[in-house]
This record gives structure tokens, sequence and C-alpha cells, in this order.
């Protein structure tokens, strides 16, 4: 059982006007962790996603 993005240490991008890619996420774990990360303050960067097949990664920023 994990708990992703529980604590977002600095260096992630979680400074304003940071970016965190999060990459090798299964397709369907996609939403849950799209979702805590967006709960730690993160939002989707536009266009910045992508999927191979099963996988995932996700593109995320801090707003200023």
């Amino acid at each position: 059982d994990h708990t992703y993005g529980e604590e977002l240490p600095p260096e992630w991008g979680a400074t304003p006007g940071g970016v965190v890619v999060l990459s090798g996420i299964l397709g369907h774990q996609e939403a849950e962790v799209r979702g805590a990360y967006v709960a730690c303050g993160l939002a989707p960067l536009s266009g910045g996603d992508r999927r191979d097949g099963e996988w995932s990664a996700l593109a995320l920023e801090r707003r200023a």
C-alpha cells in the first residue's frame, strides 16, 4: 500500500514555478497518483502527460 505525495520535498519541484515529472506509473494508478500530487498543491502541466502501452508519465507544476 502506497501513499503518493504524502511529503513532497522542495527539491522535487515543490517551489513556485517548479515542475515534477513522475514516470513508471502503471495506467491503472495514474488517477490516484495525479490526485495525490494535486492534493499537495501541484497542478497538471498542460500537454505534459505521456503514455506508452500500460505505462504513464505525469508532469505537474507548482504555480506561482
